[in-house]
């Protein structure tokens, strides 16, 4: 019993010192205004004297997981038996600490001459050891980071606690999809979350969240091999070159790597296309991003519509400008770095979401010269040429095109390959 309230006591000095809960800091400021507000601790018991002294009494009891004690109510300023039952519902129903760890608070209030005294009994939904991997991440902005820390390491499972407006699934749903779009190397599949807010109102939360993967660990980290490998040989390919080149070599060699095909598992990740050499877009964008890190080129996965359809490619940057590229339409010969401009005539996507691309239609044009060939037209005209009863002497070559990208006359096919 003795051990039991020392270690009470040094709860009791956390709230005084810092006004808090030691699993919760800063939640509790506002409540430990005064010194008659802390309980005394007197031989076996805690002497509480008002509403907020037996407030804080009870978190004391909850902040070192405390199964029982006794609670003395001497000098008490209100009605005891309206106060106790009332603070163990508020703490049960709106303190983020009680509302997870605690199942219940039970008591029994006897009436010993002038005063009250209570044997108050917790029981607890959770062990000391699993409230140990509480982690408190000060403000719920923090834990985009922690919820990506823990997919890199394929955590199972995620325990923190956070203030400020309540966290949804769906915001951390969207936390985890940016990790597996930003590091498809890592993280092969979109793993499946769960998530609880204790309490579900308020402004401080504890967030208990469950992730669970596909396929074993094992399996997982061979794929991961298997995939480093596979990039690491194309990227071999395209060693030397400037950052444009890459950028368009490694399109053309994954689009000569890989084929079409509508499915979904492997199929929609960078595993899919560079390693089965089977994927639809979403595998395309992910293993073009995959290659663009090992490249350290600045890319993005985008998702939008192609011809009324679902559909995903990619966002590069080169010289401080970005440019889209669609992997899993680009062909032998058709252009890889592509504006917008002429990205619109079969691409949707939300453009507030994304950075906008370069726009040749809008960049200044280098004179042409007097022997223009039909495919120098502007974009979006039609390129083909007129037919002629006789036939015409050939063009003089054009000029050979720089490093960078030079505006293009037609978009690739938008029909995906069967």
């Amino acid at each position: 019993m003795k051990k039991a309230f020392t270690v009470l006591l040094a709860a009791l000095l956390c709230l005084s010192a810092a006004g808090c809960s030691g699993f919760l800091d800063g939640e509790y400021v506002s409540s430990v205004k005064y010194e008659d507000e802390l309980p005394v601790l007197t031989g076996d018991a805690l002497v509480v004297g008002s509403y907020y002294s037996l407030r804080n009494a009870l978190l004391a009891m909850v902040d070192a997981h405390q199964a029982e004690g006794t609670l003395r109510f001497t000098g008490y300023e209100g009605e005891v038996s309206e106060d106790l039952p009332r603070v163990c519902a508020e703490l049960k129903n709106e303190n983020a600490l009680c509302a997870y760890a605690v199942d219940y608070i039970s008591y029994d209030l006897s009436l010993i001459v002038s005063y009250y005294e209570a044997r108050v009994y917790i029981n607890y939904l959770h062990t000391a050891q699993e409230l140990a991997a509480l982690k408190n991440i000060g403000t719920v902005a923090n834990a985009q980071q922690l919820i990506f820390s823990a997919m890199q390491e394929e955590k199972s499972s995620l325990l923190f606690s956070a203030v400020g407006t309540t966290l949804t699934e769906a915001e951390v749903l969207d936390m985890a999809e940016q990790f597996y779009h930003n590091e498809p190397m890592q993280c092969l599949s979109l793993p499946r979350i769960s998530l609880s807010a204790y309490p579900r109102s308020g402004f401080s939360h504890i967030y208990e969240l469950t992730i669970e993967y596909d396929g074993e660990a094992e399996t997982r980290a061979e794929k991961r091999t298997e995939l480093r490998r596979a990039a690491a040989s194309l990227i071999t390919q395209v060693e030397g070159e400037s950052k444009t080149a890459q950028a368009e070599s490694a399109a053309r060699l994954l689009a000569q790597r890989c084929d079409w095909i509508h499915g979904s598992g492997d199929a929609i990740n960078a595993y899919g296309a560079l390693v089965n050499g089977r994927a639809e877009s979403d595998g395309f964008a992910l293993a073009y991003k995959a290659l663009c890190n090992m490249l350290e080129l600045d890319c993005l996965v985008v998702h939008g519509r192609m011809n009324n359809a679902p559909h995903s490619w990619n966002l590069v940057r080169l010289g401080g400008q970005y440019y889209h590229v669609d992997v899993s339409q680009t062909g032998a010969e058709s252009p890889v770095l592509l504006p917008d401009s002429l990205m619109r005539q079969n691409y949707w996507w939300d453009i507030e979401a994304y950075p906008a691309a370069a726009d040749f239609q809008n960049e200044p044009r280098a004179e042409k010269p007097e022997t223009e060939t039909e495919s120098e037209a502007e974009p979006g005209t039609d390129t083909e040429p007129e037919p002629t009863p006789e036939p015409e002497p050939e063009p003089e070559p054009s000029p050979e095109p720089s490093d960078a990208p030079q505006p293009q006359a037609q978009t690739p096919d938008p029909s995906p390959a069967p």
